[in-house]
């Protein structure tokens, strides 16, 4: 591996000034999507912090695509390296894993120097969140908030377990779960949409929560 990055070819094959032009253009497009998912994500939670992660992503796929582009060895060792690395994530939103792959596919074309492909690419989103967001308006209902749920948990509760007895509470249709997350911490954070807030009862969820050995929890209406 040593060998292989010391070799004046593998730095002669960069192209600098395109490198760093695709650098910037790709800093720009990462912020412009970063931009259009917190005005019209329908995330309820964690935009903000999920978003803030986006032009770094970014920036990781397209220089390992660059590396990796110049050299047949040095792409089949990144493999190797990268098979051995693991992550623990929350699960994720069908829409998040959306911009993830759309900021991959944007990184990755930059790095391949189609910059065209990419600019096309953050326009459909773009246009697809700015269209989607406005035929929401009509069908989204005015009086629609977030019940968001936190727990402090212990090793020895199943996080399993305690979602699925929170989520069959609602008999009536006025809770849906949108997400849960848990951090290293054992807070686990779940979020439900709550159509009616005038029926909303939270005396027999507070006791579904005490019957399950959780000491402290808090329960929050977001709009």
């Amino acid at each position: 591996m040593e060998d292989l990055l010391f070799k004046s070819e593998f730095y002669e094959d960069i192209n600098y000034s395109r490198f760093i032009v695709g650098i910037i253009l790709l800093i720009l497009l990462s912020k412009a999507l970063q931009y259009v998912y917190r005005k019209y994500s329908d995330s309820p939670t964690n935009k903000k912090s999920f978003s803030s992660i986006f032009v770094l992503f970014s920036i990781s796929i397209f220089l390992i695509v660059t590396t990796i582009k110049s050299s047949l060895a040095l792409s089949l060792g990144m493999v190797g390296a990268l098979s051995i690395i693991r992550f623990r994530t929350a699960i994720k939103e069908p829409e998040q894993m959306i911009y993830f792959l759309g900021i991959t596919g944007v990184a990755i074309a930059i790095a391949a120097e189609k910059e065209i492909l990419a600019l096309i690419v953050v326009l459909v989103f773009v246009i697809s969140a700015i269209l989607n967001n406005k035929s929401n308006k009509d069908k989204r209902n005015s009086n629609l908030n977030y019940l968001l749920i936190t727990l402090q948990l212990s090793e020895e509760h199943n996080d399993l377990d305690i979602v699925y007895e929170l989520m069959k509470f609602d008999k009536t249709g006025n809770l849906k779960c949108k997400n849960f997350y848990e951090d290293d911490g054992y807070n686990l954070r779940l979020t439900f949409s709550v159509s009616n807030t005038e029926n909303l009862d939270t005396t027999p969820l507070k006791q579904i929560i005490k019957s399950l050995d959780i000491k402290h929890f808090s329960l929050k209406m977001i709009d």
